[in-house]
């Protein structure tokens, strides 16, 4: 995977229950609309099909995992040119305020 920018990443709720991963982004921001938003340490647009997106869940205790999102299940990508611009938009230590 080509090294990216931080990235928040917004994927759509119905996507993660339905694949039983509530677990995965337990402690991501919902929105209004109840889907997650993630801040990504890295992601790849390069798959036709998914978006690859690495993170670190809470529950893994400062272990990462790199998950594939179908991309029609990506609702957006904030990309960042810095990560500490993500406190910016309103996130702190990978959460939003």
């Amino acid at each position: 995977m080509a090294k990216r920018n931080v990235a928040i990443v917004t994927v759509r709720s119905a996507w993660i229950s339905e694949n039983g991963f509530a677990g995965l982004f337990k402690g991501a921001f919902a929105t209004s609309t109840g889907n997650a938003m993630i801040e990504a340490t890295d992601h790849s647009l390069s798959d036709y099909s998914f978006v690859e997106v690495q993170f670190y869940p809470a529950f893994l205790n400062g272990h990462w995992i790199r998950l594939f999102i179908p991309r029609a299940e990506v609702v957006s990508i904030i990309v960042l040119e810095r990560a500490k611009d993500a406190s910016l938009i309103g996130f702190k230590d990978g959460k939003l305020k």
